[in-house]
């Protein structure tokens, strides 16, 4: 038997935009990220995933909710840009983006410009072509890390985590 129309819908819940079925109910995955040693609640956090693969972008947002993100994605420069000018200022944030986006300017260039609208945004660049952002970056800032894919669904999770509550340790390329 066939589930009714309504539950093969996009929901509207912005947490679940573009994720077909009913709301899942609310678990410990989907409790606020906090500080270590903190009380204060940094989130719930938003990760903008943007990769043009689909199954590699439904993969890290799978990745990002399960550690507790709100998740947004965007296939490309353009469509992260406008994700981004929806979300709220001061929400805790991280810009995971792949660099090569096919058409269209890539990852580096995304993350410029989403910095310009977001100044100190944290950036997390999965990607299989490293020395492309190195080239372009020459180093990454205290805000920046860099995964090499293919990347340890852990490492992005907590990588991402890291970033947003300001405990990711000096720059490396993982």
């Amino acid at each position: 038997m066939a589930p009714p129309p309504s539950a093969l819908e996009p929901s509207s819940d912005p947490a679940r935009a573009g994720v077909a079925g009913p709301p899942l109910p609310p678990t410990e995955a989907t409790a606020p990220l906090r500080a270590p040693g903190s009380a204060r609640a940094v989130g719930p956090a938003i990760g903008l995933v943007v990769e043009d693969e689909p199954l590699l972008r439904m993969l890290v947002r799978d990745v990002l909710e399960e550690a507790g993100f709100e998740v947004t994605e965007a296939a490309n420069a353009g469509a992260a840009l406008a994700a981004l000018a929806s979300v709220p200022q001061g929400a805790a944030t991280v810009l995971v983006t792949d660099v090569d986006l096919g058409a269209g300017p890539d990852g580096v260039a995304l993350a410029s410009w989403a910095r310009r609208m977001r100044p100190g945004l944290p950036v997390l660049y999965v990607t299989g072509s490293p020395e492309r952002v190195m080239a372009a970056r020459g180093s990454l800032d205290a805000t920046e890390r860099l995964l090499a894919k293919p990347a340890d669904p852990a490492a992005i999770a907590r990588t991402a985590q890291d970033l947003v509550v300001g405990t990711a340790a000096a720059p490396t390329l993982c």
